[in-house]
């Protein structure tokens, strides 16, 4: 009997003949591999790029330009959220309105650059006194509001202070000079309608303003 010999190029025993390709046809499949590899990932980077251009657009929307802090837009949609919240869990919901006191005389006296400098220096001062879960933002002019979910009046009260004592608590440089800043604070709690509760604290900061200013006021009982 004589016995087949298998090699390359030779045929394997019970099969078919083994063709290898070319040098050239191999060449090309690299080639091509290489180019489908380098488009997919010019694909994937502007993809990439994309995501975090919408990531970006999405935080200038919800962002006040002048102070970093979030925007009435966004305050808005996160007080109207957390009250939702509040009512389905029967949890205290308390809203801060804050009021840079004399503000309009700082822009008189000092122009409306001293001004933004103001609005900056009292929003860094803010976002410090507030805790982690809080949310404030640039209510409009010289305003803002936080939302300070899962909290009673009493500590509503407390986080108002902390705040009314930071804004105070040192001199700040405008037009180089040594401006004491200070703000006033109403404050209000309960589960109503986010309008509502937005109104009770406004009139508890013109009781602030009217009772001297740098102060904390709380609202008054509300039948609304």
């Amino acid at each position: 009997m004589t016995s087949e010999r298998s090699g390359v190029g030779g045929a394997r025993p019970g099969g078919a003949r083994l063709r290898l390709p070319s040098p050239a046809v191999l060449t090309a499949l690299a080639v091509s591999v290489a180019v489908v590899g380098d488009a997919l990932l010019r694909c994937l980077n502007r993809t990439s790029r994309l995501t975090r251009e919408t990531q970006d657009l999405a935080v200038l929307s919800r962002t006040d330009p002048l102070t970093g802090l979030y925007n009435r837009r966004h305050v808005e949609e996160h007080l109207a959220a957390a009250a939702s919240a509040a009512r389905r869990h029967h949890q205290p919901l308390s809203v801060l309105f804050i009021d840079i006191d004399r503000f309009k005389a700082i822009n008189d006296q000092a122009g409306y650059e001293a001004g933004d400098e103001v609005l900056r220096a009292v929003a860094d001062r803010v976002r410090a006194a507030l805790r982690t879960e809080d949310v404030v933002g640039r209510w409009g002019g010289d305003e803002f509001l936080a939302v300070l979910a899962a909290t009673d009046l009493t500590g509503a009260k407390t986080v108002a202070e902390r705040i009314r004592a930071e804004v105070a608590c040192g001199p700040v440089a405008i037009n180089d000079t040594q401006t004491h800043l200070t703000v006033s604070v109403g404050c209000v709690t309960g589960e109503g309608d986010p309008a509502a509760l937005i109104r009770q604290a406004s009139r508890a900061v013109r009781r602030a303003k009217q009772a001297g200013k740098n102060r904390v006021v709380a609202a008054e009982p509300s039948t609304e």
